[in-house]
Order: structure tokens, then C-alpha cells, then sequence
């Protein structure tokens, strides 16, 4: 397994953080690495979504959510081709930190056979797709809360 994060803090409340991060069918607009998203954030449910890694291949995948626990974390878990191939398990986690301000923490565990043979290339540049799309975010929400 391999595994990539980043991390922002964001000058609004968990709360709206929370709502910009889980409606997924607004991520186009504002997004950069999931231009475009549909689906509904439910446990178990399916959430179809156009994936822009910089560097990298766009690609359309179906992701199942995993957990979904109200202002806390949001996990789903995509695969490429089969299970066991290239499967990632993407978490956002939110908390609140003090005088209205939000940490904003985007996790990635690549598992499956490719998950070390591609582990020199995808790593860097999802990392690179997290940090952009939490600026991004960031930049959202603050605008919403201002």
C-alpha cells in the first residue's frame, strides 16, 4: 500500500467546509482535479466523477462511498479496472480549529498489484492534484463565509 495526503486550513467553519467539500455535484465549479462529479454522498451509493491528475491521464470512474460521518470525514474507494489492480481509498477529513478556521485533510491509500510499479508517478502528482484542488477549495469557502 501507498499512501499520499495534504493538508489546509481554511478561515471558515467546519460546517461550511463540510458543505463545499460533500456536494460533490457543484465540484465543476470550482474543482481542479474533479471537473466533474455526480452522484449523491450516501454510504454505499455511487459517485460518478471525471479524475484530472496533473501529469496524468484524465479518467471517468465510478467510486463507491465508504463513510460519510456529518462534518467529520468523507472516504470513497475507486478502482482501476478490477479489484486489486489499482484500487484508491481517497478520504477528506474536517476539523474545526480555533476562531472559525478548518483543517482540511485529503488522504489517498493506493493498494493492488500496479500500486508499487506506479507508486514514482502517482504519488507526486496526485499530491500535486490534492494540494490544487485544497486551494481551490480554500479559496471557495472562504469566499462563501466573507
Amino acid at each position: 500500500m501507498i499512501t499520499t495526503s495534504a493538508e489546509i486550513v481554511i478561515d471558515a467553519p467546519k460546517e461550511a467546509v463540510w458543505r463545499v467539500v460533500t456536494d460533490v455535484n457543484s465540484y465543476s465549479e470550482w474543482n481542479p482535479l474533479i471537473p466533474s462529479a455526480q452522484g449523491e454522498p450516501a454510504v454505499g451509493a455511487s459517485i460518478e466523477m471525471l479524475i484530472c491528475p496533473p501529469g496524468l491521464m484524465r479518467r471517468r470512474a465510478r467510486v463507491e462511498v465508504l463513510a460519510l460521518i456529518p462534518e467529520r470525514e468523507f472516504r470513497w474507494l475507486g478502482r482501476w479496472g478490477f479489484p486489486r489492480i489499482l484500487d484508491g481509498d481517497h478520504s477528506f477529513l474536517v476539523e474545526a480549529l480555533d476562531a472559525g478556521r478548518t483543517r482540511v485533510t485529503q488522504t489517498e491509500t493506493f493498494s493492488g498489484v500496479l500500486a508499487g510499479p506506479l507508486a514514482a508517478i502517482l504519488v507526486p502528482r496526485m499530491r500535486q492534484g490534492f494540494e490544487a484542488m485544497n486551494h481551490a477549495l480554500k479559496a471557495r469557502c472562504e469566499r462563501r463565509s466573507s
